[in-house]
């Protein structure tokens, strides 16, 4: 919610109207459907290059083998 606070706040600011008139951007509706969706919003952080999150590949199957060979099937 707090991203989603800052997305509308921040496109609030920039918006030269009446406050009590204020629709939200195509650019603020479309950064809170991406957020709204973790799923995507992992995917979309993923596939830039900056560094701050990395794909993991085989997470899922890793952990779910040391689970296996922890408690046995």
């Amino acid at each position: 919610m707090a991203v989603i606070e800052s997305i509308v706040a921040e496109d609030a600011a920039l918006s030269d109207g009446d406050v009590k008139q204020f629709t939200l951007s195509e650019e603020a509706m479309k950064l809170i459907a991406i957020v709204v969706n973790p799923s995507a919003f992992r995917q979309q952080l993923e596939s830039k290059d900056d560094g701050r999150l990395t794909k993991v590949e085989g997470k899922r199957a890793g952990s779910l083998k040391s689970l296996k060979a922890e408690f046995g099937s």
